[in-house]
């Protein structure tokens, strides 16, 4: 999931996620993700923890990100 530049910052992300969260989650043990330099933050706010893991992916540097559910 990506939300495009120009809508950043404006909770559309925080959202969806949290829709995902409460709704569909419930068979799931974890959640992980690549979060971009400078959106660790973001994803901390949720409840999700880096794995230490830092990758490029195409031009973008991210974080291994972690939700442990059950």
């Amino acid at each position: 999931m990506a939300v495009v530049s120009e809508y950043q910052k404006q909770g559309i992300g925080k959202k969806i996620l949290e829709f995902f969260m409460k709704n569909i989650i419930d068979d799931i043990e974890e959640l992980w993700c690549n979060a971009r330099i400078g959106a660790e933050g973001f994803y901390q706010q949720l409840g999700f923890t880096s794995l230490g893991i830092i990758e490029r992916r195409k031009d973008i540097w991210a974080h291994r990100m972690v939700l442990r559910i059950k």
